[in-house]
């Protein structure tokens, strides 16, 4: 095995969620929400604890968008939302990747921050928990878990798109190979950024299998 522990992000990783996020918003324009309320009322769901955790629900962006004076039809709205639960957002490449990784670490990890219901659903729907030794879902702070379960030593993989939470990892743990997945198109993150940053970056798995298949 080349590494010890990989672990690998869900949400614009091997999860499509720049396509689910586009049906969200689809279906508040239904109701006439504007795309400005709507990603006001989105971003005000994001952290609702604190800045560094992350709890979105669709409970609470209805909540937060009927707060800005819209009158959804609350339970109607969450069905239709909900229903998107139902569909398959891994990305195509993903059962690949994932089952490529598995011959080159001893464990394998699949690690998520947000809801623990809420991500939950996503990923069962996904049905990638199968392929992970692990699914670990925190509220943020993933360079805090890393570092508890990690050991001075070990060959560490990190595969996440957070720019943010991929610097955090390194200053803590600068021996950790962190792997961005980047697409400049969907990316909040430019590109002079992501390079600056000094990481490896791949707009596809299948890129990123092709970068770890030369570990050695």
């Amino acid at each position: 095995m080349i590494f010890d522990l990989a672990f690998i992000d869900f949400d614009k990783t091997i999860f499509d969620t720049v396509q689910f996020e586009d049906d969200v918003w689809k279906v508040f324009k239904k109701y006439g929400v504007s795309k400005d309320d709507y990603t006001a009322a989105y971003r005000r769901s994001l952290c609702t604890i604190s800045p560094s955790e992350f709890d979105y629900t669709f409970e609470e962006h209805v909540a937060f968008t009927r707060e800005i004076g819209y009158d959804l039809p609350k339970e109607k709205i969450l069905l239709e939302l909900k229903a998107l639960l139902k569909n398959d957002y891994l990305f195509s490449d993903a059962p690949d990747f994932l089952k490529f990784l598995r011959g080159y670490c001893q464990t394998l990890i699949l690690l998520t921050a947000g809801d623990v219901p809420f991500q939950q659903k996503k990923i069962d729907v996904s049905g990638v928990s199968k392929l992970f030794d692990e699914v670990k879902i925190l509220p943020g702070k993933k360079e805090e878990y890393l570092a508890e379960v990690t050991a001075p030593g070990q060959k560490v993989l990190f595969l996440n798109d957070s720019l943010p939470e991929n610097l955090k990892v390194h200053r803590v743990l600068p021996q950790v190979i962190v792997i961005m997945p980047y697409n400049p198109a969907h990316s909040r993150y430019s590109l002079e950024e992501v390079e600056k940053s000094d990481f490896a970056h791949f707009a596809t798995l299948s890129e990123v299998k092709n970068y770890v298949a030369k570990f050695k």
